[in-house]
């Protein structure tokens, strides 16, 4: 897997860095649960485009040959790609957006580090472990 020091490339200093966030947080509770109560529309919307091609492409990834075996295992539709909104898939998908709109600080505009999509595996994959090169992203699954 990718293993480096983290953060290695961007680090806030004093951000905590944990494996885990309880869902009780402070941090959380003006914003959670609206996203929590969205996540039945946001399904939805996922089941009318999953049967489409990933946009997640391994070879252009620094993961390719560390992270997963195969590109087919991970299915990605983005939302925002390093800090850009993908216009047409805020559009086809306007619950997840409103969703996404409502998380404080969503880190869009000029955010290498940002990213928001719909990610699925298949049955059987693996991903190494491996850690980020930065401290400043938190990963929810719905």
């Amino acid at each position: 897997g990718a293993w480096r020091p983290a953060p290695s490339v961007v680090g806030i200093p004093g951000l905590p860095s944990k494996p885990w966030w309880e869902r009780d947080d402070p941090l959380f509770a003006a914003w959670l649960p609206r996203l929590e109560a969205a996540a039945p529309a946001i399904r939805a919307e996922w089941d009318r485009l999953r049967g489409r091609p990933s946009d997640y492409r391994i070879s252009d990834s620094e993961h390719a040959g560390t992270l997963h075996s195969s590109p087919e295992e991970w299915h990605w539709a983005t939302f925002v790609d390093g800090g850009r909104v993908v216009p047409a898939l805020w559009e086809e998908c306007p619950a997840t957006a409103a969703a996404l709109e409502g998380v404080p600080g969503l880190m869009v505009g000029d955010m290498p580090y940002a990213f928001a999509f719909f990610s699925t595996l298949r049955p059987g994959s693996r991903i190494a472990p491996h850690t980020a090169p930065a401290n400043l992203r938190l990963r929810f699954h719905l």
